[in-house]
């Protein structure tokens, strides 16, 4: 009857039958060995890594050297089991422990600060080889937290790569550091040197609208820092409307010493030459006076000499030598131009012989002479 269903069923005979049920039996005995081997091994295999990795845990800087010495070798070796245990240490170790250590081995701390770049937030990140640091700094996130931290630690490092690095996934803090740095310089009267960092803020400051940073400034050291990110360039300072300098001058305190004030006022002076609008009187008024006795005491920085002799309108040959009398005929021209206020013409100087003689200068042109007649200085 069996013999007669199975065949009916399936086609089989009575020995076909009972060959197949010992194949079937047998494929389902080899795959549940299959199952259970994989399972002892990889049992076994994370029983191995634990074992080996347990040195990472609290006590593993007392391992660290032997660690770090076998990890880079079996990464010299491009064992798998190398990148593992590099990776594990980067999970389970502290920022210090590792930078402290790891410095003799490159490729160990390249991966752990691929698997955690909070590895690199500790001041011994300036113990490392620049060009180590330039590798590791590309698993640091764009814009957050850790890279603002990185700026203030790395800013001692003149490196062009690390600064440009940093200038690209913090740019806000990078202006933050160097404009706190610059400023500082300009309080105390010293010069703060080129370098990669300000190189680096210099191309970020080039990028942006500056207008917010300067509606911001409070103090002419903050102005003057933010003169020298944009290295005195009349080009770059006027990509804002001139009102916005006015009104940084106006509420800014003069916390400045030393030749830095002469610099940022001669490059607020010719800006508002540049483009006389209404609202930039206070860049005149507030300037003039000041550049006109460094000219006379021949006090004035280099800068300072630079940019107004570049940009002060030339005289007549054989006295454009007189930069005094070429910056009186840059503020006659900005107010006649411009159709400035007449008063704060009038405010530009106390010496009563500069101001006539910007009188007169505004007297030897139709345009100055109108001008006169309609805001009634001329007969002051």
């Amino acid at each position: 009857m069996r013999n007669r269903f199975a065949k009916y069923c399936f086609g089989f005979t009575d020995v076909q039958l009972s060959t197949d049920l010992i194949t079937v039996s047998w494929a389902i005995g080899f795959i549940f060995t299959l199952i259970v081997g994989y399972c002892l091994w990889f049992y076994e295999a994370k029983q191995s890594d634990d074992d080996l990795l347990e040195p990472l845990g609290a006590d593993w800087p007392a391992h660290s050297d032997r660690l770090l010495g076998v990890t880079s070798e079996l990464l010299h070796q491009k064992e798998k089991f190398g990148d593992q245990l590099a990776r594990r240490l980067g999970r389970a170790a502290t920022a210090g422990s590792v930078l402290s250590r790891a410095g003799g081995y490159p490729d160990v701390l390249r991966v752990a600060v691929s698997e955690a770049p909070s590895l690199l937030d500790d001041g011994s990140i300036v113990s490392l080889e620049p060009a180590l640091i330039r590798d590791v700094l590309q698993w640091v996130p764009d814009g957050g937290d850790l890279a603002h931290r990185l700026v203030d630690r790395l800013f001692g490092i003149d490196d062009v790569e690390v600064a440009q690095t940093m200038a690209r996934k913090s740019p806000d803090a990078v202006l933050r550091r160097l404009t706190t740095n610059l400023s500082a310089a300009a309080r105390g009267g010293h010069d703060f040197m080129d370098s990669a960092w300000l190189d680096a803020g210099r191309r970020i400051a080039a990028a942006i609208d500056p207008s917010t940073a300067i509606d911001q400034v409070s103090t002419l050291s903050e102005l003057a820092a933010w003169g020298r990110l944009f290295d005195y360039s009349t080009t770059l300072g006027l990509r804002l409307p001139i009102s916005h300098w006015a009104r940084a001058l106006t509420r800014s305190t003069d916390d400045l010493c030393g030749g830095e004030k002469s610099s940022l006022y001669a490059y607020l002076f010719v800006m508002a030459c540049i483009r006389p609008k209404q609202g930039c009187e206070p860049l005149l008024e507030s300037t003039f006076a000041t550049l006109y006795r460094g000219i006379q005491g021949r006090t004035l920085t280099t800068r300072a000499r630079e940019l107004l002799e570049s940009y002060l309108p030339p005289l007549a040959w054989w006295k454009n030598w007189d930069t005094g009398m070429r910056l009186k005929q840059g503020a006659v021209n900005a107010y006649v131009e411009g159709q400035l206020d007449a008063s704060s013409f009038f405010r530009l100087t106390n010496d009563r012989y500069a101001m006539e003689q910007l009188v007169e200068l505004a007297e030897d042109t139709k345009a100055g002479r109108h001008y006169l007649r309609q805001s009634g200085i001329g007969e002051h």
